[in-house]
């Protein structure tokens, strides 16, 4: 069965849902089918977008997470015959149940793995943005590698102690609330995450399978399976990328973008081919976030608005289509004010409480430091732009011709595909 929804212009913005119908409550839905406890996470996927199994029907778990398989992208994909085997599952081909959910706000990969990992809102976790604002740490951190914005490494190089991820976060991922239930986890990612902060933090718990080229995630899925009994029950993490890079690169409807999709399609192939069939397996294939179509044209550089800059503490921070603002003290009237007479065609101000209070980054139970982190007002793009500042990093300011973050429906709407084995 299949939900999925090629719609016509893109005319409204999609809220993210946090209530059953969202990428937050696949992780309680995870936990249900493993029979593992999942207090304190968001509700599991609502009965109206999940097939109807039953937990002792299921021993394997593989999620297969598909970084920046928007739902808009991948319809196009289907209709260009780029994915074959897709299209058979979404077709409903081996008890396939296929539906679409809401990616988080942001929807980006940093607040959307850590979601999924979690069971929790961005607004809870507060990993908000690939630049983060951390008091803990002194200010603007790139998340991945949780070192400062403005210089290579991390800030505990040299030895420095200070706060991990972890610390910042300060919760269970899955696979520790897995293994401490007695299913065994694996995470099956690019060998070039090892070791770095935020992939280590994600995969906490779980026994991390590196893979050099991304043809080898079928072998190393079957490594996984091979290494427990039959009656052991298992989670299997699948993390591939490269469908994000060509997005941003070439446009998320690109060739590029379409070769990439028709590789990922043959790896799938591969993986249902080496799963032992006998109905208990689950394969679930996921995305964390979509693309906008933008280009050079709609590129807004703070770096080009001085006064602007001098009213805050520091660059923004957050994402390409999301800006967090650290204001000066007394001066949040003057920047927004800046905004609205100056950028208000382009860009939309919001005070960061008002968002806050609104659910979009979650219902209650907020992270302590979620204030701190978002600081006093919350820029969003009106249309495609993508908000950058030169000399605010440490590499070059890249035009993107696809970009994420914000709410527009291509950003916003991610499939869940699934099938048994």
């Amino acid at each position: 069965m299949s939900i999925l929804r090629p719609n016509g212009p893109i005319t409204t913005r999609v809220a993210p849902d946090y209530d059953g119908f969202g990428l937050g409550n696949i992780p309680a839905w995870l936990c249900e089918i493993a029979e593992v406890p999942w207090d304190g996470m968001l509700p599991p996927l609502a009965a109206t977008v999940r097939p109807v199994w039953k937990a002792s029907e299921i021993r394997t778990v593989i999620v297969f997470l598909a970084d920046a398989m928007g739902e808009r992208m991948l319809l196009e994909g289907l209709k260009a015959g780029r994915a074959p085997c897709l299209a058979s599952l979404v077709a409903g081909e081996r008890s396939g149940w296929t539906t679409r959910l809401t990616s988080v706000f942001p929807s980006s990969t940093v607040p959307a793995l850590t979601t999924l990992a979690t069971g929790a809102p961005p607004g809870q976790h507060g990993l908000l943005g690939w630049v983060t604002h951390f008091e803990e740490l002194g200010g603007p951190t790139e998340v991945v590698r949780c070192g400062p914005r403005d210089r290579p490494g991390s800030w505990s190089d040299g030895g420095a102690v200070v706060p991990s991820l972890d610390d910042l976060m300060g919760l269970s991922t899955i696979h520790q609330r897995f293994s401490r239930s007695g299913v065994a986890t694996c995470a099956v990612a690019p060998a070039w995450y090892v070791g770095t902060p935020f992939t280590t933090m994600l995969y906490r718990g779980a026994h991390y399978h590196p893979y050099d080229h991304v043809d080898a995630i079928p072998d190393l899925v079957l490594a996984a399976l091979r290494s427990q009994s039959r009656r052991d029950r298992l989670l299997v993490y699948v993390y591939h990328p490269p469908l994000d890079h060509a997005a941003h690169t070439r446009g998320p409807y690109s060739e590029e973008f379409g070769q990439s999709l028709a590789e990922l399609d043959t790896i799938l192939g591969r993986v249902l081919s080496v799963v032992p069939e006998g109905g208990k397996t689950l394969l679930a294939i996921i995305a964390d976030h979509g693309h906008i179509s933008t280009d050079a044209t709609r590129l807004m550089d703070f770096a080009s608005h001085p006064e602007l800059l001098g009213l805050l503490v520091h660059a923004p921070t957050g994402e390409r289509r999301v800006a967090y603002l650290h204001i000066k003290p007394g001066q949040v009237e003057a920047v927004s004010a800046y905004v609205t007479e100056r950028l208000g065609g382009d860009l939309e101000v919001h005070p960061a409480a008002d968002l806050v209070r609104s659910g979009l980054f979650g219902p209650v139970n907020h992270h302590p430091g979620l204030a701190a982190r978002i600081g006093q007002l919350v820029l969003l793009p009106r249309g495609n732009q993508q908000l950058v500042c030169t000399g605010a990093g440490i590499g070059p300011t890249l035009c993107h011709l696809g970009d994420h973050g914000a709410l527009m429906p291509e950003e916003m709407w991610v499939p869940l595909i699934t099938c048994r084995i």
